[in-house]
């Protein structure tokens, strides 16, 4: 029995390590992105309504023939479950992986060519997800035109494509490295907090 005690909880920590390496492959090792992958509750249901269900299924449904050897039953058949759930996450789980590794290899290319394009122009441009921009009183527009301009003295605009998806956010880290040589020779090292903090002063006045 303690060998098959083992076993489930082996299999329970690889369903968990399943559900979670999809996040962390794609945003990267952090304690909020094991806390996300953990507490989604899609994944929570699914897994408590299956588990649950299978074991109270055995619970009520395998006759007494003696304690060990019903928890032993018990402990059989939720391995054997157990390790078909496995095999579930881990097979939507790789297709998560493959889809975001073949969007990451497209998007790498793109701005690796967008690079050296925005680099011959002079102004690279660096695209976030931001979401719909909100409309703004004539002050605010003319503080955030300021802005704009002290960025493009170094070269660098940002401009908001409105949505994010995790293989655009590892590729935009990539372009940045594409990029940062030619604005650290551009600039001068430590532009970026130079450009900071002339951005500051005008936000605060």
């Amino acid at each position: 029995m303690k060998k098959l005690l083992i076993i489930n909880f082996t299999l329970l920590l690889l369903v968990i390590a399943a559900i979670i390496f999809p996040d962390v492959y794609m945003y990267g090792f952090s304690s909020s992105n094991l806390s996300y992958s953990l507490t989604r509750e899609g994944w929570k249901i699914l897994a408590g309504v299956i588990l649950s269900g299978v074991v109270t299924s055995f619970l009520l449904g395998i006759p007494r023939i003696g304690m060990g050897v019903y928890l032993v039953r018990v402990l059989r058949a939720n391995s054997l479950v157990t390790s078909l759930f496995l095999i579930f996450i881990v097979y939507h789980a790789s297709v998560a992986v493959l889809e975001f590794q073949k969007q990451y290899e497209s998007l790498v290319l793109e701005y690796k060519t967008k690079a050296e394009s925005d680099i011959k122009n002079g102004m690279i441009v660096y695209e976030h997800g931001g979401g719909m921009a909100i409309p703004m009183d004539s002050s605010s527009e003319l503080r955030y035109k300021k802005m704009d301009s002290i960025r493009a003295i170094y070269g660098v605009e940002y401009r908001n494509i409105c949505v994010s998806w995790p293989a655009f956010e590892k590729a935009q880290s990539r372009y940045y490295a594409f990029t940062k040589p030619y604005l650290d020779k551009r600039n001068g090292i430590g532009w970026e907090e130079r450009m900071e903090k002339q951005i500051l002063e005008i936000s605060n006045n």
